[in-house]
Order: structure tokens, then sequence, then C-alpha cells
């Protein structure tokens, strides 16, 4: 019999109106207890005829250059999908009992970011919050970068805010609205503080950093000496800082310093008494030399409290670099514990004299004197010089209230003014008030 080559068509399922078939090509007869496989992709279905009366048999081959291997998740395939997101790492999120999406976006914000090359704020707002239109709350974030436009490799980026100490509130932007981080009834000193005593309140020095800048700010380490008769401990915060000026006026002791920033202790050798810190926060630029102490920089505006005796005292300079005070600003006076004074005590600021008169002692001859007109003349006249009106009664012209005391000085804020105060300006506290 010639070549001959013919199509069966075998009848394996119906489903309603849908007729399931698997053609098979018949071809020349292969020798006995062999069987061919025809050459190109995709699995081959052979099906031998005749079948047994109550089984059909299926024999399925692999087409060659397919890897073997498990398929089901159980054998640990993954069904034929491909899962590694072409070479991107992914995360699988989903919580119990519900739904898992597969994204190669991060599933928390990390507290920093390294800038590379390449990167904007743009870019590390879309993988990170799926929003780049939430730059300018990063930018927020992160006061050493001046400009949003140019970040540079090495950069660290702080990418969310930390914790706030009171509740915060979804606002649906992505982000948490703050509340007030200092609460009411509270001042809080940012940028100056004051130093009373430098051998309590100063501890040591920030003498190194494991990084490899010169310049620090929150997010670097840094390597503290604690000089000796303080110790600190883990977890502990402390102030950076360095000397800014003297008190301008009176006999109080201490200096007002600049704060640099706070870092937190994360270890401590007592031996060497050496202690590794991380900077958590930065107000301006941190170099080695810093100062570091317990500073304090949160004050309870206390109620008032009745005054045991008559004191009187001095502004000796405002936590401000001001030449003039007013309301709410924080001053310091050259009176203290060991006078007997304590929170919530008041003084009066007091004035005596005729203060336009008193204002002349740059220009006292031209500004003393006037022009009397005449009929045909004109003289020049002088103001009777009433001695700065040392006899005139005395005058209240503001209010100061005590806030911490130390042993020879006091911190203080100005609660009530009617005219501006000077540093030297003198205060009264009243016994019985």
């Amino acid at each position: 019999m010639g070549n001959v080559r013919f199509l069966t068509i075998n009848i394996v399922s119906t489903v309603g109106s849908v007729l399931w078939c698997i053609p098979a090509f018949a071809q020349e007869a292969p020798e006995e207890g062999t069987v061919q496989v025809p050459a190109g992709g995709g699995n081959t279905t052979v099906v031998v005829n005749p079948p047994p009366p109550t089984t059909t048999t299926t024999t399925t081959f692999t087409p060659w250059g397919v890897p073997q291997g498990p398929v089901e998740p159980s054998e640990g395939g993954s069904y034929g999908f491909d899962l590694s997101g072409s070479g991107r790492s992914e995360s699988v999120r989903g919580g119990s009992n519900a739904s898992f999406t597969l994204s190669d976006r991060p599933s928390s914000v990390p507290a920093y970011h390294t800038v590379r090359r390449g990167d904007t704020l743009w870019d590390l707002c879309d993988r990170y919050y799926d929003n780049p239109y939430a730059w300018p709350k990063v930018w927020s974030y992160n006061p050493q970068v001046e400009n949003p436009h140019w970040i540079y490799p090495g950069d660290r980026l702080r990418m969310r805010q930390s914790a706030p100490t009171t509740r915060a509130e979804p606002t649906g932007g992505g982000f948490l609205r703050q509340q007030h981080f200092v609460a009411p009834d509270t001042i809080f000193l940012r940028d100056y503080g004051f130093v009373g005593d430098e051998s309590k309140e100063v501890w040591g020095t920030l003498v190194g950093s494991p990084n490899d800048q010169m310049l620090l700010s929150d997010g670097n380490e840094a390597y503290l000496k604690i000089e000796e008769g303080h110790d600190v401990r883990i977890g502990q915060e402390l102030t950076l800082f360095r000397a800014s000026r003297e008190p301008e006026a009176g006999k109080g002791k201490g200096h007002v310093v600049h704060i640099k920033g706070t870092v937190k202790v994360n270890s401590w050798n007592p031996k060497t008494r050496i202690a590794r810190a991380d900077i958590i926060e930065s107000l301006d630029i941190i170099e080695r030399g810093e100062k570091v102490g317990p500073i304090g920089r949160r004050f309870d505006v206390v109620p008032p409290v009745r005054n045991d005796r008559d004191i009187w005292a001095q502004i000796t300079g405002a936590i401000q670099p001001r030449e003039l005070i007013g309301q709410h600003q924080v001053v310091f006076i050259d009176k203290g514990e060991k006078d007997g004074l304590r929170p919530g005590n008041r003084f009066f600021a007091v004035a005596r004299g005729d203060r336009w008169d008193q204002s002349l002692e740059d220009g006292r001859p031209m500004a003393s004197s006037r022009v009397a007109y005449r009929l045909h003349s004109a003289d020049i006249e002088r103001i009777p010089d009433t001695a700065r009106g040392q006899k005139f009664p005395t005058e209240v012209i503001g209010e100061v209230r005590v806030l911490r005391t130390r042993e020879d000085t006091s911190v203080c804020l100005v609660t009530y003014t009617e005219f501006e105060l000077e540093p030297g300006q003198l205060l009264l506290a009243r016994r019985g008030y």
C-alpha cells in the first residue's frame, strides 16, 4: 500500500453545544514499540486507538529545551508566572485572611534614604509614597537642603517625620498632620539657651565622628568625650551648644549659648569615657568641638507664687540678641536660689524720671534747645534741667515672672510691658505680692 496520510478526529468531551476534539495526524507506521514526536515547541498529545472500552489513554511529552521542575506552589513552583518583576525585587502586601498584592514598592517608608546618582525628591516620593507631588513635605523634613533641585550622592535625607508626642490625625494626603509639639503654658527654647554653672551643665565635648564629613547634621553619628564627674546612660538625650555671649549688664554669672542640636547616646564606655551618639536634631552646622550637656530648653509657665521678701534685681540679658526687650521674651536676672527666689515669684519692672528727657543723653546740647520766635527776631532757649527727674515717683512699666532658678541667676519671662525694656533694667519683688 502506498504512503497514505489521513486525519482522524477523536471526540473526547462535549459541554453544551461545544464539541472538544483532539486532532491526530496519522503518518506512516513507525517501527513496533516506538512513538515518534514531531519537531517544534508545544506539548504533543498522542491518542492510541482503539482505546479500551471504558478508558482513554493520554501521554504528554515535554518540549525540548524546557527545563523540568516543580510546577505546583507546594513544590516550590509558581504556576509558570514570572514573579521576579523583570529583575526588580518585589514584596507581597496583605493582612491576615485578606487578599495580597504583589508590588515593587517598599511596604514601609524608611526613616532615612542615602541619595544615589540620579535620585530626585520627585522620584523618591513616587517610590516611597506613590505620590511624587509630596516632595515639598519631604523637603520640609530636611532643612539642610537649601535647594530641593540639588541633592547629591551620599546625602542622607529624612523620609518621614518622627513619631509625634501627641496624637496625630490623618488628613487624607498620605501624611500625618502634626499637632502641637509644645504643650500649652510651656516655653521651648529652640536656638539659644543659658549656662549658669559650667561645672554642672557642660558635661563634655564632641570630639569625632565615624562619618567621613567635616560638617555634621541629623542622621550622622558622633563620639563624645565625657568629663570626670559626669556619667551618661544609653538612650539619654543631651544638647550640643557653643558659647555665644556674656551677660550684658548686672553681676549675674553664666552666659548665653547657641544651641546646635541634640544627640541621643547609644553606647557608653566608662573606662575610656567615650560615648557614641546619634545626632537626632540639627539646628545649625555641627562641628567637632561643640560642647555637650543637659541644657534646659523646656520651661513651664508656672502660676504666680507669693513673694516672701523684698528683692531688688537687674536684667542681665535676653535669650535673643536684642537691644530692646518686649513682652513674652525670656530674660535672665542676677538673683537666684540663694537670694530666696523660687519659680512663680514676680518682679515689677520699675523706672523713675522723664523718659523723653532721659532719651536726650546722646544729643543733649541740640535736643534740649528750642527756638523762641519774637515779633522781629528769634531766640534760642534752653529747656530747664530737671536733673533727669530723680525726685519723680517710681512708675511700674512691666512685670517679670521667674520660670527656673539657679544658685546665682534665674530664667524669667516678661509677662507685661508698657515700654520697651533693656539689659540693666531694675526689677523689684515686693513682699506679699
